[in-house]
């Protein structure tokens, strides 16, 4: 596991191995406002498979973060940072809060995403979502991502609501220009 990092890269590749010591998690908030600054980028190793809670929260600084091994990203994982570029094509769950409030994140694509909760994308910049395996969605995920146009999950079954919000995940979302779903419960 990394506890902490005190590094000085822009571009941060973590090895599969750290003194020969597999590297299969990250600690929480080892990436988050306090990291250095000069930090752009991080690429995860295949056996780290989970952005813990709130690892680059208010984080100013990155622009990317990849994963092929990631398939969950934990409440407020990335909460308030600059991320500007995603690339989990094995991410299947993202937690409450994840990339709210992100303003540089323009459009997300997912394809094996199967869930996400709470407040997930809650005021962000985003304008588009490819979410081809999208299943569940819960209350508020979208809400008041005023830049949202476009929407694809052919998939979705539930929209999950909390204290009577069914229907509210995309509650201020005013541009959206459709949301065809096919399979949700009426």
């Amino acid at each position: 596991m990394i506890t902490s990092y005190t590094g000085t890269a822009v571009d941060l590749i973590i090895p599969d191995e750290i003194n020969n010591i597999k590297v299969t998690s990250v600690d929480a908030n080892v990436f988050d406002k306090n990291c250095d600054k000069n930090l752009l980028g991080v690429r995860f190793p295949n056996a780290v498979t989970t952005i813990p809670s709130n690892c680059f929260k208010a984080n100013q600084t990155i622009l990317f973060v990849e994963g092929n091994g990631i398939t969950t990203i934990e409440d407020y994982g990335l909460c308030s940072s600059n991320v500007v570029s995603l690339d989990f094509p094995n991410l299947e769950t993202i937690g409450r809060y994840a990339f709210a409030t992100t303003w540089a994140l323009e459009g997300i694509n997912f394809p094996k995403l199967k869930e996400i909760k709470i407040n997930a994308f809650m005021r962000s910049s985003l304008r588009y979502a490819y979410l081809p395996e999208l299943k569940q969605v819960h209350g508020y995920a979208f809400q008041m991502c005023w830049f949202l146009k476009d929407f694809y999950a052919p998939k979705l079954e539930a929209l999950h609501g909390i204290r009577g919000s069914e229907g509210h995940q995309f509650q201020g979302c005013s541009i959206l220009s459709s949301l065809d779903l096919p399979f949700v419960e009426k």
